[in-house]
């Protein structure tokens, strides 16, 4: 966030979609429920504070009464300490440069989280993680899993894969 109007927008924002009108309770009401990014391009997202363009988008869910809002990245580790977006977009930046690096355990774990791997994929990631040496079949289905956690986290995937 940029200045404190945007973070005055955000917290008003949230409270009107909060069951508490007290902003100590009500952002505890909130959690992460996926995260996106869009890619050069493509239609930006606006954070709930009023800040636009976001490319790293967190939706955030309201626990109590179920109603989302769309947060930046930037703005969601201002009020929800839980989450650790940095570190998912953060990875997903190191994969998307490079199919053959491995995410890390806690990208794993989203995507097994969010379905967006399989059972046997998260086991091979896990299994894997730390070894140093790998066949070249290892790696080229560390790289489809890599690719396949990417399609999943834009804003626009096909639901196909």
């Amino acid at each position: 966030m940029t200045d404190w109007t945007n973070w005055y927008k955000l917290k008003e924002k949230l409270l009107s979609l909060s069951n508490s009108e007290d902003w100590s309770f009500a952002k505890n009401e909130w959690t992460l429920d996926h995260i996106y990014y869009i890619e050069k391009g493509e239609e930006y997202e606006t954070c709930s504070c009023g800040h636009s363009p976001i490319q790293e988008v967190c939706v955030i869910r309201n626990i109590e009464n179920h109603n989302t809002a769309i947060v930046g990245n930037v703005c969601v580790q201002k009020f929800i300490d839980q989450i650790d977006s940095w570190n998912l977009f953060d990875w997903l930046k190191r994969i998307s440069k490079d199919l053959s690096s491995w995410p890390s355990k806690e990208l794993i774990e989203y995507a097994f989280e969010k379905w967006y791997i399989n059972d046997w994929e998260y086991k091979f990631c896990s299994d894997r993680f730390w070894r140093k040496k790998f066949t070249w079949k290892q790696l080229e289905t560390r790289e489809k899993i890599n690719q396949k956690i990417l399609i999943r986290l834009r804003k626009y995937h096909d639901t196909k894969n």
